[in-house]
């Protein structure tokens, strides 16, 4: 069972960001430059609130061992998260706080072929929460930005007869880059998180309603 392939998760998330960065600099050229000098008006910030559902998926890694030989077990999991956000919009950029439980199931199998391990529909449950920040970057305030994610996950491994085995963490943190495209109240979201301290992913795909 290999490794998820972070190439394409990342690529989704940075095409999406390098078109909603053209587009801001393409407007901003057609704009008028006016040489008078303005006052500066500082608004306070506005208070937002979205309800979230996403679709997510992501791997951890832990390991099995036997009488004669040891291997990385990785489970790829895969399931929803269903939360909300409280935001903090200024005039360029939104500061904020999300959270959402994890329904889900994962699939667990040994890397080296000399241990056999294999098992199917593993439920796991958890919740997620963040702290983020992302520029406005559209008229429409589309945003691209960064979060720092920590998740918590409970998941139980059967035990093989004659084997030692060691479960992934159950508490990890992330560091994510996400974007959101906003359809009047409604809205499209990506995250691409990293999990710090190894190789592996999660990315998610959802959306919500702003209030």
């Amino acid at each position: 069972m290999g490794v998820l392939t972070t190439d394409t998760y990342m690529a989704i998330t940075l095409y999406f960001a390098l078109f909603l960065l053209a587009s801001q600099v393409w407007s901003a050229t057609s704009v008028h430059v006016d040489h008078v000098e303005q006052e500066i008006k500082v608004e306070p910030a506005k208070i937002s609130k979205q309800v979230t559902l996403d679709y997510l998926t992501w791997q951890q890694a832990g390991s099995i061992k036997t009488a004669t030989a040891k291997s990385p077990l990785i489970i790829t999991n895969q399931g929803i998260c269903a939360g909300g956000a409280l935001g903090f919009d200024h005039v360029t950029y939104r500061t904020f706080v999300d959270g959402c439980f994890i329904y889900a199931s994962g699939n667990a199998g040994a890397v080296k072929n000399t241990i056999t391990y294999d098992q199917s529909d593993i439920s796991a449950y958890g919740a997620k929460m963040s702290l983020g920040i992302g520029r406005f970057v559209s008229s429409v305030r589309a945003e691209i930005g960064f979060k720092i994610p920590v998740m918590y996950v409970n998941q139980s491994l059967t035990l093989p007869r004659g084997s030692t085995l060691t479960e992934p963490d159950s508490l990890m943190a992330m560091a994510s880059l996400y974007s959101r495209w906003p359809f009047e109240k409604w809205f499209v979201q990506t995250e691409f998180s990293k999990f710090i301290g190894n190789d592996l992913v999660l990315f998610s795909l959802g959306g919500g309603h702003e209030f």
